[in-house]
């Protein structure tokens, strides 16, 4: 089941987030997320614990952005990877977090 669970605005535009009890990406069910740049939306998986949910949502938040300003790396994957784990690291260090409402 799918449930909106917030919006973030990315480049100008609202992103709806949503937490889906499936997840994939071409048929790849080992996934956590994905971000919809043409329908402009987040997805996350459902059962994630908040602190992954919210590292899973910054994940994709990157990969907006970089879509937004025209960025393409060689390995986009792994680069927002890293970005995403590091940043994420330092804004929960400073009391950050995205609000959303998790599915436990």
């Amino acid at each position: 089941m799918r449930k909106r669970t917030g919006s973030i605005k990315i480049g100008g535009f609202d992103y709806a987030i949503f937490a889906d009890d499936e997840v994939s990406i071409g048929g790849d069910r080992n996934v956590y997320g994905y971000c919809d740049t043409q329908n402009l939306e987040i997805v996350y998986y459902s059962r994630l614990k908040e602190e992954k949910a919210q590292q899973v949502i910054l994940h994709e938040v990157l990969h907006a952005v970089m879509a937004h300003i025209g960025i393409q790396a060689e390995d986009e994957e792994e680069f927002v990877l890293s970005l995403g784990n590091q940043l994420h690291q330092v804004l929960a260090d400073e009391g950050f977090v995205f609000k959303i409402d998790t599915l436990d």
